[in-house]
């Protein structure tokens, strides 16, 4: 769907006489969302980089005008619908191009909540790290870090410490800290009790909210269908 959604970008900014990146796809090489939920580093990249996310790694991209810049004040413009209604005499759609993509994935799908998937994320989140199961692999895990030498109350700590984010590669001290992160994770299975938990919050959520998750559901296969058929060629 993202690169439906850049192609689309990319038809529209023609209109107006831009040349707009769609980039291809990128490589299948990331983190699993599951360890970047739960703040977990595969030993040999915690070795190397630390807490810093590899180059490789990284996300994809965002557009830019096609020469790798960012976009100009016309462009930003004619992006996002904002400031004017028309460009040289052609009009800006509502939205702009960004809104007008966003609405050609979305023909034909039914209404649902866009931030339905956000919000029960984010409540089975605080439902899990509230959870006794949750706090105690958490006080395991400081005191694991602890025994060598490192006082954080939590993998956020560990993680966010401000030492490690003045620089865009990961300091011998970094990489110490995020090897003994790792080795603590493992030794008291912080992955597999912290992902159990939320599982857990996340099933129950979803079967309190039946209703809106299946129209979110049906209006995300439309979405899917109809960035196959741009994909394919039928810009519409």
């Amino acid at each position: 769907m993202r690169r439906a959604h850049r192609l689309l970008l990319a038809s529209c900014m023609q209109r107006f006489g831009f040349r707009w990146n769609a980039p291809e796809p990128q490589p299948s090489t990331f983190i699993p969302r599951l360890y970047r939920r739960f703040l977990y580093t595969p030993p040999d990249q915690a070795a190397e980089y630390g807490y810093h996310r590899p180059d490789h790694l990284k996300d994809e991209p965002a557009n830019d005008n096609g020469q790798g810049a960012k976009p100009s004040p016309d462009q930003q413009l004619v992006l996002s619908g904002r400031g004017a209604s028309s460009l040289r005499g052609t009009p800006i759609p509502e939205g702009g191009c960004y809104g007008e993509a966003d609405r050609k994935l979305a023909t034909g799908a039914p209404h649902a909540p866009d931030d339905v998937i956000a919000r029960l994320h984010l409540e089975s989140t605080r439902r899990a790290e509230a959870d006794s199961r949750f706090k105690a692999v958490t006080t395991r895990w400081s005191a694991c870090m602890r025994g060598q030498g490192y006082d954080y109350r939590s993998p956020s700590h560990a993680n966010d410490d401000p030492r490690w984010w003045s620089g865009k590669t990961a300091t011998p001290d970094e990489i110490e800290v995020s090897l003994a992160d790792v080795r603590c994770k493992q030794q008291v299975n912080y992955l597999g009790v912290a992902a159990a938990v939320t599982a857990a919050y996340q099933q129950r959520l979803i079967e309190d909210n039946a209703e809106v998750v299946r129209a979110y559901r049906k209006a995300l296969d439309v979405q899917v269908r109809n960035a196959a058929r741009v994909l394919s060629g039928a810009l519409f």
